[in-house]
């Protein structure tokens, strides 16, 4: 676990101190991949997506097992500890987060700012994002769960190859042109990637509970779950807790409520982040010394 949290570390570090590296997260070697797939018998047939999916997520996860197993004995494991970083590196995003916040903080106009906004959708192209507090916030939630923090709950979890098999069922779920991937395959890209989603969705919304409006976040988690039942796989909850955790009154305070309500929410991620980390580090410790 100190070795996952370090690599973690690292790795953020590295995506802020080198952010023109964030170019080499390219997939289009998964693109072939699924180019290639897709012209076998039967692939695009609904009644075979699953099957379909696993394999496009299964080769190139084995292949990448086996590289960081025959990794792990030289130099004391040394190389594959850059692997990690390299991976979760590569998984992280894949477009930076705090930069696209700047640049919607330094647009000018609605329009602008609401195209700016559209950077937060996993594809740009997908939809629109309005400028008002519900759907900025939804959008920055959604944004922070599938560029970090799944990402991050995974790679503790599973090590590179959870990181790695996220983002490779987002990219599939969330194809920037859908009719590259089979309806049923995408489907099924969508179902497991809301599964993939599930535990690290909730345990944001609780960590915003910690670094945010306690009570509000609360009751507002008490009141979704009421409605939709604490197993649902839809994730509004996270958005309405985002909600619930950013203060209405330093937003009605600020003469640009929006940015006022971008930056509050941001920061917002950064304490969880940090949270994260620091429970991984107990735990980390408390495993060194029990």
């Amino acid at each position: 676990m100190a070795i996952a949290l370090l690599a973690a570390v690292v790795a953020l570090a590295l995506g802020h101190l080198a952010p023109e590296l964030a170019r080499l997260r390219r997939y289009d070697w998964f693109s072939a991949w699924l180019g290639l797939l897709a012209r076998a018998k039967g692939f695009g047939e609904p009644r075979l997506a699953e099957l379909a999916l696993l394999g496009l997520l299964l080769p190139p996860l084995l292949i990448l097992g086996l590289l960081l197993w025959l990794l792990a004995q030289p130099f004391h494991g040394a190389l594959a500890f850059l692997a990690a970083i390299a991976l979760l590196f590569y998984a992280w995003g894949p477009r930076d987060l705090d930069r696209e916040l700047e640049a919607i903080l330094a647009a000018d106009g609605e329009q602008a700012r609401e195209a700016a906004l559209r950077a937060l959708l996993p594809h740009p192209a997908q939809g629109e994002v309005t400028a008002k507090r519900e759907a900025v916030l939804a959008a920055l939630a959604a944004a922070g769960l599938r560029r970090w923090f799944a990402v991050l709950f995974w790679f503790f979890v599973l090590g590179p190859l959870g990181a790695l098999g996220y983002r490779l069922t987002q990219i599939l779920a969330e194809v920037e042109h859908p009719d590259r991937v089979p309806t049923g395959v995408r489907a099924a890209a969508s179902r497991l990637l809301a599964l993939l989603d599930w535990l690290p969705a909730r345990l944001v919304a609780f960590s915003l509970a910690l670094v945010g409006d306690f009570d509000a976040v609360v009751g507002t988690l008490r009141r979704r779950f009421a409605e939709a039942g604490f197993l649902t796989l839809e994730r509004g909850f996270l958005w309405a807790a985002m909600d619930a955790a950013v203060p209405r009154e330093s937003e009605e305070e600020a003469g640009d409520p929006i940015s006022r309500v971008l930056v509050d929410g941001q920061r917002r991620h950064w304490r969880v982040l940090l949270l994260w980390f620091a429970v991984v580090a107990l735990l980390a410790l408390g495993g060194a010394t029990g």
